[in-house]
């Protein structure tokens, strides 16, 4: 027996169990594992397990407590563990199958969730080629929402193919977490999208759909786009389904050549097709157990919404022929059975079939069925043509490992999923039956590593690698490995790195952050020859730049032109030109520098693979906050002179001016650009709308923001990067895009008269010869004043911030509001109103803030203190020059 051993983790850990007579036994190391416990939702673990192995079976299954599992020979197989040495007995770490009892035609008659194994056999003493492998599979399998047929051909652990036939006949509706008990109505809109999460099981087809209930508007056909994505997934299908009619709506559709092949998590979402049919119709919500949520998933749910999905039967009657075009149809990843074949001869048995090689089949069954299988026609060619009819019975005998010395096997490739919400989980990991090992696992807001670019390059050419990553504090370093025994750290997220062979990489990337936390992840990288690479990506960058340009056309005629602004779509469109000629005239003189020449112009071609409409609101309330108002900018447009010890109360009396001089609610759209593993915003948009309410002609001061593009002819000044309008009319909307990181909170924008228009508060010495009942005066004067300030500045902030405190999403709000108008129609007073929200979650001080807000009533403090009269009152003098007294 050979003594080997492998790497492996956590405690130390002895398990002996007997196959075929012989001990096989794992054994933990005195180091025994590096797992890192803190990751981001749905993250994969990482990290290694320091085992030794001898003998151990090779269809031993490494199980998570989580729910996933992976056979011990795949994992050690995975790219991750390239560098892992290990012996098998056989040789060739295949199973041994003996073939007894040939038949042409066999049936088997299986229970369910059992499996069956039969093989064919060759002989010759050498196979140099196989011209046919093909078979008739036959079942009385009833129409069944269970999985009931899959076949995996060399016994390996993968399913060639599936049952994919549907029925059309659908099951029950699932409304994942969504109960129905008390629920408010929520508006529906094109933004943002409302999501459930729904488990779905295997199965051929999936209907998506929701309950709506009509609010207002059109009902000749509202379009609404549905959406399934699976959890942990960038890729989605969507399907369009239209509402017609008032009252309680059913609306669905089936996403084309949609199926699920494994049990796992989905959201299904909704969203209207156009921003014009927003608020048309609403839909059930609630807050009980949520596992949904608004927008785009950022790691908790808020939210249950009435959306469903519903799994097809799978047809009864299974009957189709085993051969390529039958694979093609089932979606398979296998294309070319007859090679596949080859080359398993080739590994397994060196071509040399002299004492028969054996091919093995598995057959899993899902439902009690008969299968039968029949007209097998497998050709081969050993020295002379050959061909067999049979069908044999067999008995597995599985391979061997041992490994040399503790050697360190890596996770990261095993796809041990976590969960998806935040909180503390124990991960345990066996070997059989056998603890490998258990440790605490956090899933919190820990540095995240989005994507990797490119993921293809040529050899010997210099690259630039650059990561998308993201952390709530600063990343302050880079660790590379790049797969071909170097490293690298930097404390940027880009690096250049030259590969000098053809082949499969791995980098794998480790950030850290400002407080510790590190964050983890692998990328495959394809390098090739430049002549190779260079027409692949080519034609990828023109298939998304047709992708995005097609998608323009939902857009505004202004946020078209800002998307174009952003990212440049007629410069790449001329450069894709010009790089495909080129493409051309070295493909005529197979000249591979010219190759590496075109291949540095397209990796600086990084357009996203699709767009999309991220974020939406409207009807949004702004207010500037003190740190985006420039006193500087402001004096150099208007004149005029402020002491530093006074910029506080010049900011001040701004927002005073605001408060009392202008209305200001905008619109606000993000688009995005989807690009393999990553979403990243490419342009911001605002459509501000202002009423003035006083005399004051004022400025419209926008800050230093990246291509900042404006939607009219506003007439803007620019002075030391800043822009400003003047706001002379009554009533006045700007429009403009940026493709900085901003939203409607943190706008660099403020609204201004001239400095010398602003009105301050101050306040006069007293002097010492003052009576006691005059200085009794003036303090009472001091104290009002005072008062009054303290007043001002809480009624200003509860009209600036109350409402953002309240309802941080204020997409609630409106849908409460909307809730309260329809409760209302139908009958229900303020109080049943009320009580109904208190139900659903809703707190005493949001619902009282909603009524209000539907009835018109002032939502703020009681207006006791007439504020614009005051400001008036208090407004002082021009300044020019002067420069404001002490106080």
């Amino acid at each position: 027996m050979v003594k080997v051993l492998i790497k492996g983790v956590v405690f130390l850990v002895l398990s002996i169990f007997f196959i075929s007579m012989i001990s096989a036994t794992f054994t933990i190391g005195n180091t025994s594992s590096s797992i890192p416990i803190s990751y981001s939702p749905g993250q994969n673990i990482s990290g290694w397990i320091n085992i030794s192995l001898n003998a151990q079976s090779a269809n031993s299954t490494l199980t998570s407590s989580l729910g996933d599992s992976i056979n011990l020979m795949n994992l050690i197989k995975k790219t991750s563990n390239s560098g892992f040495l290990y012996t098998c007995n056989p040789a060739t770490c295949t199973s041994d199958y003996l073939a007894t009892n040939d038949e042409t035609t066999k049936t088997f008659d299986l229970g369910e969730n059992e499996s069956v194994m039969f093989v064919f056999k060759l002989t010759g003493e050498l196979i140099s080629d196989v011209s046919s492998f093909i078979f008739n599979v036959s079942s009385n399998n009833p129409e069944t929402e269970k999985f009931p047929l899959s076949i995996d051909l060399l016994n390996d652990g993968k399913s060639e193919w599936q049952t994919y036939s549907s029925s059309h006949n659908f099951g029950t509706e699932n409304f994942g977490c969504f109960v129905g008990v008390s629920t408010s109505q929520s508006l529906v809109a094109s933004t943002p999208m409302y999501c459930e999460k729904i488990n779905i099981q295997k199965t051929p087809e999936v209907t998506i759909g929701a309950y709506l209930n009509y609010i207002k508007g059109s009902t000749s056909g509202i379009t609404f786009n549905m959406r399934i994505q699976k959890v942990g997934s960038s890729d989605y299908k969507t399907c369009p389904a239209t509402a017609t009619g008032t009252g309680i709506q059913r609306i669905a559709c089936s996403p084309a050549n949609f199926k699920v092949l494994e049990p796992a998590d989905y959201f299904v979402c909704i969203s209207t097709a156009s921003s014009q049919n927003n608020g048309n119709y609403g839909i059930a919500s609630e807050q009980v157990h949520p596992c949904g949520f608004t927008g785009n998933y950022a790691g908790t749910y808020n939210y249950d919404f009435e959306i469903f999905a519903q799994q097809a039967k799978y047809a009864a009657g299974i009957n189709f022929t085993f051969n390529d075009a039958e694979l093609s149809r089932d979606g398979s990843y296998l294309k070319g059975i007859n090679n596949y074949v080859k080359g398993y001869l080739s590994t397994a048995y060196n071509n040399n079939c002299t004492n028969g090689c054996v091919i093995p089949i598995k057959i899993y069954s899902g439902v009690a069925q008969q299968v039968k299988i029949s007209d097998v026609l497998v050709s081969y060619t050993a020295d002379t043509y050959t061909e067999t009819p049979y069908i044999y019975n067999t008995q597995e005998t599985s391979a061997i490992i041992s490994s040399s010395n503790f050697q360190k096997l890596y996770l990261d490739d095993a796809g041990f999923k976590l969960p998806t919400t935040y909180g503390n989980y124990t991960f345990s990991l066996s070997l059989g039956d056998n603890n490998v090992l258990s440790q605490k696992i956090f899933v919190e807001k820990v540095p995240t590593i989005s994507s990797l670019s490119p993921i293809s390059t040529a050899i010997k050419y210099p690259t630039t690698f650059v990561a998308s990553a993201s952390s709530e504090n600063n990343i302050t370093k880079y660790d590379w490995n790049f797969g071909d025994g170097t490293t690298q750290s930097t404390t940027t997220d880009e690096v250049t790195h030259t590969y000098t062979e053809i082949k499969l990489y791995i980098i794998n990337l480790t950030i850290t952050d400002s407080a510790g936390k590190k964050a983890s992840r692998v990328f495959d990288i394809d390098v090739g020859s430049a002549a190779t690479i260079v027409p692949t990506l080519l034609q990828k960058e023109q298939s998304n730049l047709a992708n995005i340009k097609s998608q323009m056309i939902s857009f505004s005629e202004f946020e078209q032109k800002s998307v174009n602004n952003s990212l440049g779509i007629k410069s790449v469109e001329q450069s894709l030109v010009r790089i495909n000629d080129s493409v051309l005239e070295a493909t005529a003189t197979g000249d591979e520098t010219s190759f590496g020449t075109i291949l540095g112009q397209l990796l600086r071609i990084n357009i996203p693979e699709s767009i999309s409409q991220t974020a939406s609101s409207t009807g949004i309330i702004f207010y500037p906050t003190p740190e985006n108002i420039n006193l500087e900018i402001l004096k150099k447009i208007s004149g005029g002179d402020y002491s530093s010890a006074s910029e506080n109360l010049y900011k001040d009396a701004i927002l005073a001016w605001n408060n009392a001089n202008v209305d200001t609610e905008m619109e606000y759209n993000e688009i995005s650009g989807i690009y393999p593993n990553d979403e990243k915003p490419i342009v911001k948009t605002f459509d501000v709308h202002l009423t003035k309410l006083g005399s004051d002609d004022a400025y419209v001061i926008l800050g230093n923001m990246s291509n900042l593009l404006f939607g009219g002819d506003y007439s803007p000044k620019e002075i030391d990067g800043y822009y400003y309008i003047d706001l002379t009319n009554s009533q006045q909307d700007i429009i403009f895009s940026t493709t900085d990181n901003v939203d409607f909170v943190n706008l660099p924008m403020f609204i201004s008269p001239a400095l010398s228009q602003l009105s301050i508060i101050e306040a006069t010495p007293i002097e010492e010869n003052t009576s006691r009942w005059g200085a009794f005066a003036i303090i009472v004067g001091i104290i009002l004043a005072g008062a009054i300030v303290i007043w001002m500045l809480l009624s200003m902030w509860y009209k600036r911030r109350y409402e953002t405190f309240l309802f941080k999403d204020r997409n609630n709000l409106y849908n409460l509001v909307n809730y309260i108008g329809t409760s209302k129609k139908s009958g229900l007073s303020e109080k049943e109103i009320s009580e109904k929200l208190k139900k659903s979650g809703w707190n005493v001080e949001q619902i009282n803030y909603a009524l209000k807000k539907y009835s018109g009533k002032n939502t703020g403090l009681p207006q006791i203190i007439p504020m614009g009269k005051i400001f008036k009152r208090f407004k002082k003098n021009p300044v020019n020059a002067n420069l404001p007294k002490k106080i």
